[in-house]
């Protein structure tokens, strides 16, 4: 089967591509000129150079595909990058509805969203949970949203295509260190103090297998979120800590503290046009509870996941490989 590949050069999109070849399909690729290939170096697949926000790369390589991953997107918590963001998630994922719906050869499109499409739980959340991050201007949270928006309505016009909702994720392969520079961070000893909230955290292979079972299994028009274990921030880094064999911090801060550096830092990155490693959007987000529940994948796709220490462990593990 031809299958398209939107975002295959990075986290999830890599190793999904490495799934689907190994169960025999033949996989193209839309990627910019620049893109890292690092992680598909090597692999046997078709390349189509162009973009997400460019609709005639989109057309000409969403033409003869069976199936289409749209895994790409924009992370980024930080309001420098909102037009571009905004860009790629909704009008990159505009383009790529625009372009299944008009090649007449594709039989489902799965969309890659996030969590953060869904909305803030009071407790546990699941896919019903009504968008409400609106108030808070978190232009991520806001562009995955719309996005999704973006394939409902391809959805009504007859687009076959399921949404996938993962988690925060971990797991080999995080080159453009998002979950993953936590453990990073921690093993470099970083990290100084525990910060509020919590989240819900997946590993990457546990994400691209229930990509797999929405291709497969996933109802028309539904969403599925891909999580895992929902802990605290401070539950995560001392489990981090225990397995890369480091001290983990000794303090909380305080969390008026953690929002003023975060709104501190986007000030200097007013001047020096540069991301901040901590910014308002990142330092809000981070002090919620941010737990979901995966019961309707499970249900449906068949979607398991592995312990979160375990996925701690895999990252490590690639980050700092064993010297034979």
């Amino acid at each position: 089967m031809k299958i398209l590949v939107t975002g295959a050069t990075g986290f999830v999109g890599s190793h999904l591509v490495k799934e689907l070849l190994a169960r025999g399909h033949s996989v193209r690729i839309l990627r910019r000129t620049t893109s890292p290939l690092r992680m598909i170096e090597g692999l046997p697949v078709e390349t189509i150079i162009g973009d997400v926000t460019e609709r005639d790369s989109v057309q000409q390589a969403v033409k003869g595909c069976q199936v289409v991953f749209h895994v790409a997107g924009h992370i980024s918590f930080w309001s420098g990058n909102n037009a571009l963001q905004t860009k790629i998630n909704v009008q990159g994922t505009r383009h790529v509805v625009e372009a299944a719906l008009a090649a007449g050869t594709v039989e489902r499109l799965i969309h890659t969203s996030s969590i953060a499409a869904i909305g803030i739980p009071d407790g546990i959340g699941d896919e019903t949970l009504a968008y409400n991050w609106w108030p808070h201007h978190i232009n991520y949270c806001n562009s995955k949203y719309l996005a999704e928006q973006e394939v409902q309505r391809g959805v009504k016009l007859g687009l076959n295509a399921v949404i996938v909702n993962p988690a925060t994720i971990f797991g080999p392969g995080d080159l453009n260190l998002n979950a993953g520079a936590i453990v990073l961070q921690m093993k470099k000893g970083r990290i100084p103090f525990f910060i509020p909230g919590g989240c819900c955290t997946c590993d990457v292979a546990d994400v691209v297998a229930g990509h797999i079972g929405a291709w497969e299994k996933g109802r028309t028009g539904e969403r599925y979120i891909l999580g895992g274990e929902n802990l605290t921030w401070k539950e995560i880094m001392l489990q981090v800590a225990e397995v890369i064999g480091v001290k983990p911090p000794q303090r909380k801060i305080p969390t008026r503290l953690f929002s003023l550096m975060g709104h501190g830092s986007d000030i200097i990155s007013h001047f020096t046009k540069k991301e901040p490693t901590l910014s308002r959007e990142s330092t809000l987000m981070a002090q919620f509870l941010y737990y979901f529940s995966s019961e309707k994948a499970k249900r449906e796709l068949g979607y398991r996941f592995i312990p979160f220490r375990e996925s701690a462990k895999r990252t490590h593990d690639w980050y700092f490989p064993k010297q034979s």
